[in-house]
């Protein structure tokens, strides 16, 4: 048991030096001019790979935003928890393993919810106090969540009265149904995750 707990403990240092390899090649980016040197260049060899994984899942992308440096970041921090929970283990079975990857893969997709959460309850306070003149953090926004305000709007009807209402009015309340929608995957989510992982757990194989 003890050669299975050093493994996890190895391969969790591997994937913490790589995490930090590949936050690196991500702010060096931010700066024009630091991409020509020899030691970025190296970087480059090893973590683009990696990265142009991620930029070719294109749900990725939302809008204007590209998400895929921050799933990159996360799939490690994911990784990383993962292997630390199972070293910490007293024992190792399919179960376990899987118990903990739904645990640290939920608390990823959890933050996710929460952001997206957060910017629908912005935008619509924003749209019902009428600050439409926000510049390119307004714009943000609203490629932002676009995409969720049309797939919405195509499959649940507000009623009569909203729908006769200015656009106003319409953006308000699509986007408070949203977040309400976002904060109900948020709670079912989580009692669900935790009901599975019992069942993991207590699972002998």
């Amino acid at each position: 048991m003890g050669g299975v707990t050093d493994l996890f403990r190895l391969l969790q240092a591997v994937a913490l030096v790589y995490l930090v390899l590949v936050a690196l090649r991500i702010i060096v980016t931010w700066f024009r001019g630091a991409e020509h040197s020899a030691p970025t260049e190296l970087l480059a060899r090893v973590t683009d790979p990696y990265l142009r994984w991620f930029r070719r899942l294109r749900f990725l992308q939302i809008g204007v935003l590209d998400f895929s440096p921050a799933a990159a970041v996360l799939t490690l921090i994911v990784a990383g928890n993962l292997l630390q929970r199972l070293a910490a283990s007293q024992r190792v079975t399919v179960g376990i393993i899987l118990a903990q990857v739904l645990l640290v893969t939920w608390s990823a997709a959890s933050v996710l919810v929460v952001v997206f959460m957060v910017m629908s309850v912005a935008r619509a306070f924003i749209a019902a106090m009428r600050w439409e003149h926000g510049g390119g953090l307004l714009n943000m926004l609203d490629h932002t969540l676009q995409p969720m305000v049309t797939f919405v709007s195509r499959r649940v009807s507000l009623g009569r009265w909203v729908m006769e209402r200015s656009q106003t009015v319409q953006k308000v309340a699509y986007l408070s149904l949203i977040a309400a929608l976002l904060l109900l995957v948020l709670v079912a989510g989580g009692v669900v995750v935790r009901w599975a992982v019992a069942q993991f757990m207590s699972s002998p194989f």
